[in-house]
Order: structure tokens, then sequence, then C-alpha cells
């Protein structure tokens, strides 16, 4: 069975953490967002951020069509550059570190 996908390319918030020491509630409160275009690096968006590296927060709002919040979910990122955690509406959901995998 193909399971029903949606597409989260497009126009994401993105603030830089250039001392990395950002909580999930410093970022939340944060009126820094910057539209920043997804996939693509962060340094391709910016030419002020051109030759950093770092830590970087994205986020997104979406919704979820009714017809499928019955089935299990599964969130999937095409490419993380080496060190991912994932919050959904302030659950952490997990991290990775290694990247490409």
């Amino acid at each position: 069975m193909q399971r029903r996908r949606i597409v989260l390319d497009g126009q994401w918030d993105f603030i830089y953490d250039a001392d990395g020491d950002c909580t999930l509630n410093d970022i939340t409160a944060s009126r820094s967002w910057q539209p920043i275009q997804v996939p693509s690096p962060w340094q391709a968006n910016s030419e002020s951020w051109r030759w950093t590296t770092g830590i970087g927060w994205y986020r997104l709002t979406f919704n979820i069509p009714a017809a499928d919040t019955s089935e299990a979910l599964i969130l999937h990122f095409g490419a993380v550059f080496y060190h991912a955690a994932v919050w959904l509406n302030g659950h952490y959901l997990g991290e990775d570190e290694n990247g490409y995998l």
C-alpha cells in the first residue's frame, strides 16, 4: 500500500544560533525568524550566512488533512547535514547524529 505524501518543501522560518546556546523556549519566544527556502542549505539563502557553520533552527506550520489523522504518520527528512533534533508542537520526537543517514 502506498502512503499519501505531504511535501513540506517551500518557505520555512529560520534562526541562525551563532552561539549554539538557544533552547526551545528561547526559539519559541523569538521574533527574529527569517524566511528560508527548503530544501537548500541556509548558507545559500543569505549572503550574511554564506560562510557560517553551526546550529540553525527551522520551523514550519502545516496541517494534516482530517482523513490522514487515523493513520500512523512518518516525518521524513530527505537531507540533514549532520545532526538533527526534532520537535513537533513542542514535544521532543528524537534526534539523529551522523550526516546523511
